[in-house]
């Protein structure tokens, strides 16, 4: 399972390592990719609008070219120099004048797109012809003339239909003053109407998609003309406004142009990445692979070693790396803690040799009972109580401290046995020791401590605390249980320790080895400690209190076990 892990990792890592560059490479060929497409896109619209510009120019001078021919007809300028009475005779002149103009209109290329044609004269004179020109009313037409007085020429646009029997919603106005010959003033005007759709074979190649825009602005600003249906994506612009005229051609082209090239640029770039990808991550599988495998089978002997297998691998390591390196010190490590258990369970053999062989040495314990139970008979024959008393607590503190059956009792039949020890005690210092444990209730009782608890503080207690006095003392023990701990206190009003024998033993509590060369004083304490500290670890406390001429007060704590074993 760790292995798995690591060799994902592996591949994570590799991955990413190889992704980095490939993304950056991927984003500088798209953005490569966008801006040669924006330029290319760029530079073809500014050759078309180009185009579109001087094609607009040569049909707007044919225009000019074609109002210049007519303000050339004498008989034009003789119907404007006419009286107003003068006008509502059709004579000759004004018969040649009006056949004129219509031949001249008739065979001229721009006429095409000339819906209406009016010569108009401040003296009241109204010439016209071409589309629905006979049905417009030529006051709708004065007041434009009228404002735009002064002006060589004009384009503008009408935005409001000229008669209610045209269908022509727009059209674009063009007006040119005629100049008297004498004064100089405007005598009259030509204007022309074309539809709105005048320019638009001029701008076609500006149109490539349904959502283009173009757009014709004459020098004022106003617009002439408009092509297209327009969209959201127009948002590309080109420009141009010509010098002759100060028009000004606007382009709004589809952006989706340039997104297609970018997407098409996107989606090549994607299968290439994806395909380096995927050759990257087989190359990094297999680079994992061949980093793990040895991982693996280092695994695997450790393994075998925890289980207590020390056997060698199949196969001895092959490689010579650090990682081959590390697999052969760890054979040699399991061979190494094969051979140091087997010296270990050796000398554990060879040691429970020898405490046999020191049993079989020491006296046989039935001899010693025997013996002990005769001198308690002939104690008895004499009358010596006192001497078969002694006896019998020996015996039951001998037969206590030579059996092996358990290392925990209840605190009730270590109390039983304490009596016995106090009970010699007692006789050996002629009845100046003092026992009281009458304050140790039923539930304490039945708790579980270690054998032979007791009974060296108990010694130390007579030892060091009473004997020193003349009248002896008394031996106080109380049990309590607090929460999930058993406390006992022995306490002994004996003469009490110094601060710095104090200080001592507390030091000595914490010594992992009693010290060489100390004296018997704490020996009994430290070894009491010790047995709790291995049985229950921090759970358990030996805690000494003493002041001089006051007594000498020690405490365990160690957890509450029943009967049972359980809490």
């Amino acid at each position: 399972m760790k292995k798995q892990k690591l060799q994902r990792r592996l591949l994570a890592y590799f991955a990413l390592v190889a992704f980095l560059p490939v993304l950056t490479i991927m984003g500088y060929y798209i953005y490569t990719v966008q801006r040669n497409t924006k330029s290319s896109l760029d530079e073809s619209y500014q050759q078309r609008i180009l185009y579109a510009t001087d094609k607009i120019e040569n049909k707007v001078t044919q225009v000019n070219e074609f109002a210049t021919w007519i303000f050339q007809n004498e008989q034009l300028h003789q119907l404007l120099s006419r009286a107003p009475e003068q006008l509502e005779t059709y004579d000759e002149t004004t018969h040649a004048a009006v056949q004129d103009i219509l031949r001249q209109f008739s065979y001229r290329p721009i006429t095409g797109d000339i819906l209406s044609l009016f010569l108009l004269g401040r003296n009241g004179l109204d010439l016209r012809g071409g589309t629905d020109a006979s049905l417009i009313d030529i006051q709708t037409v004065y007041p434009l003339l009228e404002e735009m007085d002064g002006c060589d020429q004009y384009w503008g646009i009408l935005t409001d239909n000229l008669t209610d029997l045209t269908e022509t919603p727009s059209v674009i106005f063009y007006r040119h003053p005629v100049a008297n010959q004498e004064d100089g003033k405007v005598a009259g005007w030509l204007v022309l109407l074309f539809s709105s759709q005048v320019f638009y074979e001029d701008c076609a190649d500006l149109l490539v998609s349904e959502q283009d825009v173009v757009t014709l602005y004459n020098k004022n600003g106003g617009v002439l003309a408009a092509y297209g249906d327009g969209g959201a994506n127009s948002r590309l612009t080109y420009t141009n406004t010509s010098l002759s005229l100060g028009w000004t051609l606007e382009a709004k082209v589809d952006g989706s142009v340039l997104d297609n090239q970018t997407r098409a640029a996107l989606q090549s770039a994607l299968l290439t990445a994806a395909l380096i990808f995927v050759l990257i991550l087989l190359m990094a599988w297999y680079l994992s692979r061949n980093f793990t495998r040895p991982i693996e089978r280092i695994m695997r002997q450790v393994a075998k070693i925890s289980k207590g297998d020390f056997s060698h691998p199949s196969q001895p390591p092959v490689q010579t790396d650090e990682i081959g390196q590390l697999e052969l010190q760890i054979t040699r490590m399991g061979d190494s803690i094969d051979r140091l258990m087997n010296e270990q369970l050796e000398r554990e053999q060879e040691k429970r040799r020898m405490e046999v062989r020191i049993l079989q040495n020491q006296m046989n314990p039935h001899f010693l009972y025997n013996t002990l139970n005769s001198i308690k008979l002939m104690a008895a024959l004499q009358g010596k109580n006192s001497i078969q008393n002694m006896i019998e607590a020996l015996g039951r503190l001998l037969r206590a401290n030579l059996s092996i059956s358990t290392e925990e009792v209840c605190l009730s039949e270590e109390l039983s046995l304490l009596d016995s020890y106090i009970y010699i005690q007692n006789a050996a210092h002629k009845g100046k020791i003092k026992y009281d444990c009458r304050h140790v209730g039923g539930r304490e009782r039945n708790c579980m401590v270690p054998k032979f608890l007791l009974q060296p503080l108990v010694e130390n207690a007579i030892i060091h605390g009473l004997t020193p006095r003349p009248l002896g003392g008394t031996i106080t023990l109380t049990a309590a249980i607090y929460g999930n701990s058993l406390h006992i206190r022995v306490a002994d009003n004996g003469i009490g320790m110094p601060p710095e024998t104090v200080a001592h033993l507390r030091t000595l509590f914490r010594a992992a080895e009693l010290p060489q060369g100390k004296n018997a004083h704490g020996v009994g304490l430290w070894n009491t400690a010790h047995r709790l500290a291995l049985q229950y670890g921090n759970l358990a406390s030996l805690t000494v209190y003493s002041r001089m001429g006051r007594g000498t007060s020690v405490i365990i704590r160690l957890p509450v076990k029943g009967k049972e074993g359980k809490p």
